[in-house]
């Protein structure tokens, strides 16, 4: 019987179906480094920018709910995945934030982030949002 995947292991083939998205939606090419993360913002954009709002959301059909909590899965553990892998962490399943609710963080001795509810942010709320913007300042006042 193989052994059940783990938190890292799920966000870690989210972060590859991210890249694989990336460079056939966009042509994108990311490879883990901070930089790319400017590239994830680009995409992201794209994604937000063919939402239908208001009006024109009657009559254009847009992504479902769970086509966009999908996308925050792949490109949040994307994310994540870059802060792992440049400045530590670990991947855990976070029951103490959201009363009742599962969330997916990534926990670095006392602090969490929650890299694919940002991106979910993102998608809903536009640039305001600006994943590359969230990273610069995770890295330089927060995830030490």
């Amino acid at each position: 019987m193989e052994p059940k995947p783990t938190v890292a292991d799920m966000m870690a083939a989210y972060a590859q179906d991210a890249v694989d998205h990336a460079k056939t939606a966009a042509g994108v090419t990311l490879d883990y480094s901070p930089d790319s993360i400017k590239h994830v913002e680009g995409v992201l954009e794209t994604l937000y920018a063919a939402t239908p709002r208001g009006l024109s959301r009657i009559f254009r059909r847009g992504p479902t709910q769970e086509d966009v909590a999908t996308m925050a899965k792949m490109y949040g553990g994307y994310i994540g995945e870059v802060v792992r892998r440049t400045a530590g962490g670990e991947w855990v399943l976070d029951t103490e934030i959201a009363a009742g609710e599962t969330v997916i963080s990534l926990r670095k001795g006392e602090q969490r982030i929650f890299p694919p509810a940002k991106v979910h942010k993102r998608l809903a709320n536009g640039s305001e949002d600006n994943v590359w913007f969230y990273y610069q300042v995770l890295m330089k006042e927060h995830w030490k």
